[in-house]
This record gives structure tokens, sequence and C-alpha cells, in this order.
């Protein structure tokens, strides 16, 4: 797991990343806050990778290997391209549905 200390702002999230790894692993999270840090810590022998404080981090600052910091650089390249053209194609009678009702994301909201 991999923390970008650029992006990462405990104080705008309410440390939410905490929370979601706390629901988790229970008393003992491998993510932890130490004193002088601003950022999270994360005990790579603890951690399982359930990706709970990735999916809850509202200012992607948490990924799995990083990539999240070498695609925001590779967006504000100068030499990026703003293509407008998506590559898929969204449906009219789409809506949208509550993440807490997806199997994969019910990990942060039931405790059992």
């Amino acid at each position: 797991m991999h923390v970008s200390k650029s992006l990462c702002k405990p104080t705008a999230c309410n440390y939410e990343c905490l929370d979601a790894c706390t629901r988790v692993h229970g008393e003992d999270p491998p993510l932890g806050f130490v004193k002088d840090f601003l950022s999270p810590v994360i005990d790579e022998d603890t951690c399982t990778e359930c990706l709970a404080c990735v999916r809850v981090c509202p200012l992607d600052a948490i990924s799995l290997d990083g990539s999240t910091q070498k695609k925001i650089e590779a967006r504000n390249h100068p030499k990026a391209s703003k293509s407008t053209e998506k590559p898929y194609e969204v449906s009219e009678d789409l809506s949208r549905m509550s993440e807490a009702d997806t199997i994969f994301a019910r990990v942060q909201f039931d405790p059992e």
C-alpha cells in the first residue's frame, strides 16, 4: 500500500481511512497515525490489502501500488492530451446506486 504524502490531508477528510481500516481489522488496524506524521502509516506485515482505506479516501491519497500519484502527475503534465471523448457509452436510463448496496463495499459498513 502506498500513501501519497502530497495528496493526504487528514484534517480535510476526518480520518476516514482509519475508520475503514478499524472496521475491517478491529482494535489493532495496520493503518495508523503516528504523532509526528500527518499522513497515515501502514504496517505492511499486517495489512491484508482489503482496499477499505483506498475506497473511502476522498482525496485518492492511498493506492495499492502508488499508481494514484503517477496518474495525477500524468494528468497535470503540460503535454497530457485533453481528450473529451469517453471510451464508453452511458445509457439514457442509467441511475446511480448507493455503494453501500454493493457486496464488495459492504465491508466498510458492516462491522460483522
